[in-house]
């Protein structure tokens, strides 16, 4: 089952575009990798994993577990840049971690 969640986005003009999207069905265990590659990672205490250039250079998403079964992700596209776009996805996860359910 496909879960698409509650989501919204911003466009940054001349720089590319970051989302947030609340996956109420689908933890961290069900991140579809693709060509990407994904790595474990912690935001301010809280499980997460980062998954880069999945759609290809420039694209970086966050997730942040909020339960066993569900997370949000934090998606960036700057263009070509990928390591741009992570570092935009950690900034946004550590500003959007402390306004989420504690586990």
């Amino acid at each position: 089952m496909r879960d698409v969640g509650e989501s919204c986005k911003w466009t940054i003009p001349g720089q590319g575009a970051f989302g947030l999207v609340l996956r109420a069905e689908l933890g961290l265990n069900d991140i579809v990798v693709g060509s990407g590659t994904l790595t474990d990672e912690s935001v301010a205490g809280r499980r997460a994993k980062r998954l880069a250039e999945a759609s290809g250079p420039g694209g970086c998403m966050v997730a942040m577990q909020v339960g066993a079964r569900s997370r949000v992700d934090v998606q960036v596209a700057a263009r070509t840049d990928t390591a741009k776009a992570c570092d935009i996805a950690a900034r946004v996860a550590t500003l959007v971690e402390p306004k989420l359910p504690k586990g």
